[in-house]
């Protein structure tokens, strides 16, 4: 390389290494901030002063090098570590080089935008104003021509060439920073002439100009990938269609798997995310219920007696729990006002012998109005015909009779109005039936419960009936007033059976884990004698036991129960029966079926054909359990209510979303496009806010059809399967009733069909805006929201989308992969996590660090700590104490949403948890077969390990959750806002200074960007926004991300992949804060500069500080260098390689041992890439090409790491190939350990290899707790050591299990597995040359040059590597005669000492390739006698090759060596080559051959090979 023109940095560097030891990271990275900044103008003058020494041969370039270097005073702290200099760098290249392309594409994208309108600038009179109003109008308004494709090409080329141009012009060392081309060669390849060869100003401009244009490349694809990103970010186009093949392609196949919200809008999916959140919260106010009432209910049976399964105790509390079952579904009857005693007295035994006690009674409360009575109609017949004639005249209004009634006097109101009943208001149910109550109270008190037990049991009873209510309130309210008459008159007789309906067969199949329900022999054969005696009572014959069995079957599995709650349909089980059940039938129809009700049989078998309901009941598996109707009825009554919430959400804000669309519209469309409403009312609106082709793009929600007749709407089961059309609903905020046209002699025709008012015709009427001649306008019910509406695509497909979609097939393929991949894939996940306390506690320190990364320190506030406990959800003292806290907290989507636990219970669910279902399940229970039944047992333990994991997490979010609402308060308050005062949100403030600044009207823009009123609900809101962004949460993961658990790669694969979300979330909230100003009483303030300032703050200590200082500081206390933590690196475990290490020294050996920081680092996913890139460039600075070829290869290193958790075999998986024989590694693990010996017997091979798989199904971690059990030993006990000889220390073990165990450094057992590698590798890098020049065709001479090159750099870097690894353990004071001994014996004494001295040993090819090639020679003249071999023809050139690259010293590259072949070759050629040599080239042992035995000579090779043996004694370089 040629001399500097001033000692190089790396130099400077490796002299003051022992000085810059001193120096942290983060000191070093600040001073490279600062240093890139003084090699900006260093590099501007550097190159002017080459310029003069190229003209008058001077060293001016030194002189101002020098100089540079004296005033810098940060050159020397950013040198001393790689992160410094790689910050220099970047710094030193981006700052112009950004600057560069951000002008350069302006500048283009100006022209071009003036050259599309026809307007170019005049640079003639007042050119500053023109040029600023051009810019002005085309930049800010952006009401201009938008940019072609070919045009944004051009922008980025010039910004490219500019950033290009400026890195060549502004960067100080071009030599040092290097390019892409020194990696993989090429015109970009820099010149650094040969060692020692003098400055030169003429190379030194050529290799800048090689720089600029690989600058310009990179600098493009950045600009290019920036905007791309931009783009994916930017939602000012969601909502709209996607145009251009290219674009649609990337949208589908790009952009959506990768997105949170897939195809939905971001409305959408918030709008998903709220719904989500009611139905937890429903499920949690269920279960605490559940669990208050059976806590009540156990303390009543002895505990040991329910373990042994005692049958009384089990009948006793079956009895009970039926009992409660009356009470719960009971009423009772209320005295009336003025009513005697005597009434009273009947109606309540009315009560009860009708049955009526033993069902819901509802009451409803109305919304009450006022309508005209008779006299106020005639008032308002007399002001419409006066506002008739005053139509036309300006400012007229015509009032509707709503709206009339409001403007009357409240006084004259009520004279010339009434009193109306319209919706429903409220749903609750009457108190609980007295005698019932009172009955089940004295069963509770004689088994011993206490009245506060039995109070208990009420108030919970009570509390469900009210949330009860609070549901069907929620269904009434929704409905106009003909839904609500319907409702009340017919909800009552059908709510209880609704409610009641838990079945085991309808919960078989959902297939969940241990309720697999079978009917007993005893129930099967009663059932069959039934039917046999049915049979024979209306058909007059016997019917067979295996027939009756066959109909048993067929009724069992037709069982099933409505969708929805439909008022005019049918609640109860439905399944089919035979027709003999229906009465009298013939023989040959007997056996036909036809769908009953469950309600139409008796249990006294008095019902029509004498079927017996108990029968059926017991068949089906009834359960008349409280506890099951409380947990099935909610859920099956929340799924409906909260699903119809979502759908009027949705359509309310994209109502809202309108409003604000079509007032930019009408604005003139000044500034960015604001979101795009979800849904439009016609195609025509569709097309205007969606833009492209109808059924591509976007279509209508669900094709409806209508009868005018009936005023019917039809085909919504689409949308909603359990959609009631006896349901009626009011129009929402922003929504009309929909309408259809119809001509009016066709409107009286009684027999008018659906088809002729197709949506289509319903459309065109909407579209018009008025009716046509000859038409009029026909009111629509509506029965949802979304009936008549149409959307984009995607967002209608993710709408109609059945909540149970199954991608997955179950056919018997797809179950033995489920099977045998996924569910051990699960529970092996399981194992590791749920069911570790080792997991547990490690999940709970590391989820601190999310409260931290925010800027909020842990365990700072007492009361949020206290808060966030007694909200947690797990067993625990003084846990579940504030539940409607935690309910809040589910609405908001706070908690319950752990990322890890939330990709096993959804790959639990996938795998169907070990069970075979759907087509494979059979009436016999296939399924039941499965692991279901295996893990049943289990099923407390997991529920509580899964709680817990949960809780853990949940912690930390609710104490952030705390901490962020009361910093949102207080910078709220400390800028002067109050609750209730108005004001522009932070993310709504930009978006309305831009309109303002774009010029529109502070009016227009208030309609566009209106102001908030700071509520408490807000400041929960916004606070809840920040953690579901900024902390790791699974429902915002991506598809993509989410199928790969479906794959037999990656571990909780979620978790890194919110890591980078929330992390990238964090910066960016934080630069949000710090540059967010809003208008406040009249003043523009900034209300949070300084939490912004903390957050980031808070990213930058936890992500850097915590791990940086963390190694500094016992890197200080142990006296450790930075070469001593670099050769450690080499002998940690493969997983640790580029983790942050922290450095540990025993006292008494001086050797090295280290904790493994990132075990516990919740942000590890971040820092790894980075800390790759750090450790790839400081292994390389050794050698010569500069930095970037080590930058790029650390850059491809680091996105292995960063996809490893993505990519990477799942634990199971890894087992099972660690094991399999078929595309497997047959009984080696990944990193090399044997799980049995060759020599073990097949029954030995087979036990280990079982034994592995079930070790990666073990639960608590097993080998944690062996090596605790190892270390309570006493030392001198032989029993304390494990299989491999090591003993363990009891306190470090301990520390293990929050993720500080200290881990020992062995470079002696290190360089056993390293040596054995270096052999697999120099035999790979030998077979490189031998599988060209022995594939047996023909092969070209220059294939057999390229062959020996590629093998001796492959063999270069392997012996390089083993030289590294040396080195490293003689650092590590590792016993050097114990090392040399071993690694001598594997690859020959010579060879190691050759190794040790960094000097390379080359490749020579064995005999047995020689006489290979020349067998195939032989073979290949049979066919062609001109072939010559081509090993023997090119035996020159490798023998001048292999002297020139003997001894190479291993610290620096291999020698790039061209071909001499690749030449154009003219006959004779190997004559020329020939005549060339000298008559006696010296081997590279030193050895003499002439040219004549060379060439013609029998083996002048072997004879090389045989010499080098000699000298080389037990050498593997020379054993082919």
């Amino acid at each position: 390389m040629a001399t500097r023109k001033y000692d190089t940095l790396s130099e400077v560097s490796l002299e003051n290494s022992e000085e810059n030891n001193e120096i942290g990271n983060i000191q070093s990275i600040l001073a490279g901030f600062a240093s890139g900044l003084y090699k900006i103008p260093e590099g501007f003058a550097s190159l002017g002063a080459t310029l003069m020494d190229l003209g008058a041969d001077t060293n001016k370039a030194a002189e101002v090098e020098k100089w540079f270097a004296d005033i810098n005073p940060f050159d020397e702290m950013a040198e001393a570590t790689t992160a410094g200099k790689l910050v220099e760098t970047i710094v030193n290249l981006a700052v112009p080089g950004g600057i560069a392309f951000k002008t350069a594409s302006g500048l283009a994208k100006g022209a071009i935008m003036a050259k599309q309108s026809s307007k170019y600038m005049n640079v003639v009179g007042k050119t500053g104003d023109k040029v600023k109003d051009a810019i002005q109008s085309k930049l800010q308004k952006i009401k201009g021509p938008s940019l072609t494709g070919r045009g944004k090409v051009a922008t980025y080329g010039s910004g490219a060439l500019g950033g290009g141009v400026a890195e060549a012009i502004f960067t100080d060392d071009i030599e040092e920073v290097g390019t892409f081309g020194d990696l993989i060669g090429g015109p970009t390849e820099l010149d650094r002439g040969l060692e020692g060869t003098e400055y030169s100003p003429g190379r030194d401009l050529i290799n800048r100009l090689k720089f600029g244009v690989e600058g310009a490349a990179f600098t493009g694809l950045l600009g290019a990938a920036g905007a791309g990103i931009r783009k994916l970010k930017d939602s000012t186009n969601a909502g709209r269609a996607v145009e251009g093949a290219f674009n649609k392609f990337i949208d589908r196949w790009i952009s959506q798997p990768l997105r949170k919200r897939g195809k939905s809008t971001e409305q959408e999916f918030l709008e998903g995310m709220k719904l989500q959140g009611a139905l937890t919260s429903d499920t949690n106010v269920t279960e605490n219920i559940v669990r208050a009432l059976d806590g009540r209910i156990g303390k009543l049976f002895p505990w040991f007696r329910r373990v042994i399964g005692d049958r009384t105790v089990d009948a006793e509390r079956k009895a009970l729990l039926k009992e409660m079952n009356e009470v719960l579904l009971s009423s009772d009857v209320t005295k009336r006002v003025g009513e005697s005693a005597e009434a009273f007295a009947a109606r309540q035994k009315d009560h009860v012998t009708s049955g009526k006690s033993l069902k819901l009674d509802p009451k409803y409360e109305f919304e009450i109005t006022r309508k005209l009575n008779p006299r106020g109609k005639k008032l308002y017949e007399n002001y419409v015909k006066t506002s008739k004639k005053n139509l036309g005249k300006e400012g007229a209004e015509f009032l509707t009779e709503g709206e009339y009634i409001k403007r009357l006097d409240p006084k004259f109101r009520r004279k010339v109005t009434e009193i109306q009943e319209t919706g429903i208001e409220k749903v609750k149910f009457n108190s609980f039936n007295t005698e019932a109550m009172d009955r089940f109270a004295a069963k509770l008190r004689k088994l011993g419960a206490s009245a506060n037990d039995i109070d208990e049991i009420k108030l919970n009873l009570g509390v469900m009936r009210a949330g009860w209510g609070d549901l069907f309130t929620s269904m009434g309210r929704r409905l106009d007033q003909n839904g609500a008459d319907e409702f009340k008159k017919v909800f009552g007789n059908k709510v209880t059976t609704w409610l009641d309906s838990t079945y085991d067969v309808i919960k078989n199949r959902k297939s969940k884990l241990g309720e697999m329900y079978t009917p007993t022999k005893e129930i099967m054969d009663t059932a069959k004698q039934s039917f046999k005696e049915l049979y024979k009572k209306n058909v007059g014959k016997e019917l067979s036991d295996a027939a009756a069995q066959k109909e048993v079957l067929k009724v069992y599995n037709t069982a099933s129960l409505p969708t929805g709650f439909k008022l005019n349909t049918n609640t109860d089980l439905t399944f089919k029966v035979p027709n003999f059940f229906l009465g009298k039938s013939s023989a040959a129809e007997a056996l036909d079926s036809s769908r009953m009700v469950l309600g139409s049989f008796s249990k006294s078998g008095s019902s029509i054909g004498g079927g017996n309901k108990q029968i059926f009941e017991n068949l089906f598996g009834k359960s008349n359990d409280a506890l099951q109707t409380i947990l099935n009825g909610t859920s099956r009554l929340s799924a409906i209510v909260r699903r119809n919430e979502y759908f009027d959400n949705i359509a309310n804000v994209s109502n809202q979303m309108k409003e604000v669309y079509k007032a930019w519209v009408d604005g003139g469309r000044i500034g960015k496009a604001p979101p795009r409403p979800t849904f439009a009312d016609n195609a025509k609106e569709a097309q205007e806010i969606f833009g492209g082709v109808e059924g591509v793009d976007w279509k209508a929600v669900t094709p409806v059809d209508a009868d005018a007749g009936a005023k019917q709407v039809f085909g919504l089961e689409k949308l909603d399967p359990g959609l009631d059309y006896a349901q009626t609903l009011k129009p929402l905020k922003g929504a009309s009733r929909e309408v259809a046209k119809k001509v009016d002699k066709q409107l009286a025709d009684a027999a008018y069909t659906k088809e002729a008012l197709s949506l289509e015709n319903i459309q065109d009427i909407s579209m018009s805006g008025r009716p046509k001649k000859g038409i009029v306008e026909i009111d629509l019910p509506i029965h949802n929201p979304l009936q008549t509406k149409y959307a984009l695509t995607g967002v209608v497909d993710s709408i109609v989308k059945p909540i149970d979609d199954i991608a997955a097939s179950k056919g018997m393929l797809s179950q033995v992969y489920q099977n045998l991949i996924l569910y051990p894939k699960a529970t092996s996940q399981m194992a590791k996590t749920i069911l570790s306390p080792f997991t547990h506690a490690r999940n709970f320190v590391s989820a601190g660090a999310f409260a931290m990364a925010n800027g909020i320190i842990p365990f700072s506030d007492a009361s949020a700590i206290k808060k966030a406990y007694t909200a947690l959800q797990v067993k625990g003292p003084g846990t579940r104490g504030t539940n409607e806290f935690y309910q809040k907290l589910l609405k908001l989507g706070v908690v319950n949403s752990q990322v890890q636990l939330g990709d096993l219970t959804a790959l639990l669910r996938d795998t169907n948890f070990g069970g075979i279902s759907g087509k494979l399940a059979s009436g016999e229970n296939i399924a039941s077969f499965g692991l279901n039944r295996l893990l049943k047992g289990l099923s407390g333990l997991k529920k509580f390990s899964e709680d817990a994991y949960t809780a853990e997490d949940d912690f930390w979010k609710i104490f952030s959750f705390l901490g962020e609402q009361k910093r949102l308060a207080s910078s709220y308050k400390s800028a002067g806002l109050n609750l209730g005062q108005e004001f522009h949100t932070m993310k709504d403030a930009p978006r309305f200074n831009e309109l303002i600044e774009a010029g529109m009207s502070e009016i227009e823009a208030l309609k566009i960007v209106p102001r908030k009123r700071l509520t408490e609900e807000l400041l929960e809101e916004e606070a809840a926004d920040i953690i579901k962004n900024n902390i790791p949460n699974y429902a915002y993961v991506s598809e993509a991300v989410q199928a790969l658990r479906k794959a037999p790669l990656g571990n909780f694969v979620s978790f890194p992949a919110e890591i980078l979300r929330t992390g990238t979330n964090i910066v960016q909230r934080s630069l949000d804060e710090i540059f967010y100003t809003t208008t406040i009483n009249g003043n523009k303030v900034n209300p949070f500069r300084k939490t912004g300032m903390k957050r980031l703050a808070g990213m930058a200590f936890t992500t850097v500080a915590v791990p940086s200082g963390a190694v500094a500081a016992a890197s200080a206390l142990y006296d450790v260098t930075s070469e001593e933590r670099e050769a450690m690196r080499r002998y940690v475990a493969s997983w640790s390689k580029n983790s942050t290490l922290i450095p540990i020294r025993n006292k008494e050996t001086g050797k090295l041992s280290y904790i493994d920081f990132s075990h516990t680092n919740a942000y590890d996913t971040l820092t790894r890439p980075i800390q790759t890139i750090l450790n790839r460039v400081q292994s390389g600075e050794v050698d010569k090409n500069g930095m970037m070829d080590d930058f790029i290869m650390g850059l491809i290193e680091s996105t292995k790491e960063l996809g490893s958790p993505f990519i990477s075999e799942s634990i199971w998986t890894e087992a099972l190939m660690d094991v399999s024989p078929i595309m497997g590694r047959f009984g080696t693990t990944r990193e090399g350990f044997k799980v049995w010996r060759d020599k073990d017997p097949i029954g030995t091979k087979v036990s280990k290899a079982v034994m592995h798989l079930a070790q990666s199904q073990a639960p608590l971690n097993w080998k944690q707790a062996q090596r605790i059990g190892l270390s309570m030993k006493p030392k001198d006990d032989v029993s304390s050591l494990d299989d491999r000889g090591r003993q363990y220390d009891f306190g470090n073990e301990l520390a293990g299990i929050a993720g500080a165990r200290v881990i020992d450094i062995d470079p002696e057992r290190g360089m056993i597995y390293k040596t054995a590698q270096y052999t697999r590798d120099a035999r790979e890098s030998k077979s490189l040359f031998g599988t060209v020049v022995l594939r047996g065709g023909v092969v070209a001479p220059k294939d057999v040059i390229d062959a020996y090159l590629n093998a001796n750099n492959a063999l270069f870097n392997t012996q390089k590597e083993l030289a590294r690894d040396l080195k490293a353990a003689e650092i590590l004071k590792g016993d050097q005669r114990k090392i040399n001994r071993f690694v001598a014996g594997k690859i020959g004494k010579k060879n190691l000492n050759a190794v040790k001295r960094n000097l390379f040993v080359p490749y020579i090819p064995s005999e047995d390739i020689f006489s290979k090639s020349q067998q195939i020679t032989r073979d290949i003249q049979e066919v062609d006698p001109t072939y010559t071999d081509p090993l023997r023809k090119v035996l020159p050139i490798i023998n001048s090759i292999r002297r020139e690259i003997f001894r190479t010293d291993l610290d620096d590259s291999f020698p790039m060596i061209e071909n001499p072949l690749n030449i154009s070759l003219g006959e004779g050629f190997m004559e020329t080559v020939r005549g060339s040599l000298p008559e006696s080239v010296t081997g590279f042992l030193g050895e003499n051959f002439t040219n004549t035995d060379q060439v013609q000579g029998a083996n002048p090779l072997i004879q090389t090979n045989e010499k080098g043996k000699s000298l080389f004694k037990n050498d593997i370089t020379f054993n082919g």
